[in-house]
C-alpha cells in the first residue's frame, strides 16, 4: 500500500482544533475551563497535588488556538490545564510564570479577577 502524504498547506493545519473549553456559571460568577484535548480524562498527580481533567468540567466546545487566544484575552476567570494552553496564556501575557504549577509533568494555572462582583 502506498504511503499517504498530507496535502494540506501549513496555513490550513494551523487551525486544527486542539483544546476543549467549557463555560461554567455559579452565583453569577463565570469561569471558563480549557484543557489540551489530548489530556481530557487524565488524572494528574505529583506529591500531594492532583487534578482530574474530567469531561464533565472541561469537555464543551472543541476550539483552535486562535479562538483559545481570544478567550484567554477576554479578561474572564480561567482554569487551564495542559502544556499547550498554559504556554499560550504565558505567550499572551495572560498569566505570569510564577503562577504556573506543574502536576505530573503537565502545566496548570488559574486566573481569578478580583473585581467587585
Amino acid at each position: 500500500m502506498p504511503k499517504m502524504h498530507c496535502v494540506r498547506s501549513a496555513k490550513c493545519c494551523q487551525n486544527v482544533k486542539i483544546f476543549w473549553m467549557k463555560k461554567h456559571m455559579s452565583d453569577g460568577v463565570a469561569l471558563t475551563a480549557i484543557c489540551d484535548s489530548e489530556i481530557l480524562g487524565s488524572v494528574l498527580e505529583e506529591g500531594n497535588l492532583g487534578i482530574k481533567v474530567s469531561e464533565s468540567f472541561y469537555k464543551g466546545e472543541l476550539i483552535d488556538a486562535d479562538k483559545a487566544g481570544k478567550v484567554l484575552q477576554s479578561r474572564i476567570d480561567l482554569n487551564l490545564v495542559g502544556n499547550n494552553i498554559v504556554n499560550l496564556a504565558l505567550k499572551l501575557n495572560v498569566i505570569d510564570s510564577s503562577s504556573v504549577l506543574k502536576i505530573g509533568g503537565v502545566l496548570h494555572a488559574e486566573v481569578m479577577h478580583c473585581d467587585d462582583r
